[in-house]
């Protein structure tokens, strides 16, 4: 008999990002940001850039009928952002946050609602309508980022390679997505997935 434990809702994604640092001035700013941060002690935003949208195949254009978020019932206003992953009987439901909002389309039973019919909350995801849908379903779409730190803290730093005189190289700079984390204005965009 075997016996699994889940720790957390939802996979934890990791990335590695040194291939995205080409130049030295890369280089220079990526150890810069590093520093800011405190290493893994503050979290920032990042893009993936191999699922970052509700649309097709993970990195199309989102469309406002791409997710249903639920059916209005007179009263409520707001509805949350997620995506949903489908593989045969599975699904996994990701609540996004961190979303873009100039990228957030929203429908009722299929007909696009006019952005200033509704609001976002960009850290939350949280969509409120200006008038609660009486029995329509709400669907949505966007483009979001993931909250993430870096996998190293300040006292680890980061290994440096000096190739040449402007040139340089790092084996390994990685990424951890901070679950249930709010608080990561900043947009970050080195590399990708």
């Amino acid at each position: 008999i075997e016996t699994r434990l889940g720790r957390q809702s939802a996979p934890r994604r990791r990335y590695n990002v040194a291939y995205g640092v080409k130049t030295y001035a890369q280089l220079r700013s990526l150890m810069t940001f590093f520093i800011a941060r405190k290493g893994a002690e503050n979290g920032f935003r990042y893009k993936d850039f191999e699922d970052f949208t509700t649309g097709t195949n993970h990195s199309g254009a989102p469309a406002a009928t791409d997710v249903v978020l639920g059916t209005g019932d007179g009263t409520t206003t707001t509805f949350q952002l997620k995506k949903y992953y489908v593989s045969g009987l599975s699904t996994r439901t990701r609540l996004l946050t961190h979303v873009l909002e100039e990228t957030v389309r929203i429908a009722l039973d299929g007909v696009e609602v006019d952005e200033a019919d509704f609001s976002v909350d960009e850290l939350t995801g949280i969509v409120t309508l200006n008038t609660a849908p009486t029995d329509e379903i709400v669907t949505g779409g966007c483009e979001f980022d993931v909250p993430v730190r870096f996998e190293s803290s300040t006292s680890d730093w980061l290994q440096l390679s000096h190739d040449d005189f402007e040139s340089g190289s790092m084996q390994s700079v990685g990424l951890v997505e901070l679950l249930g984390e709010t608080s990561a204005p900043e947009a970050f965009y080195y590399g990708g997935g």
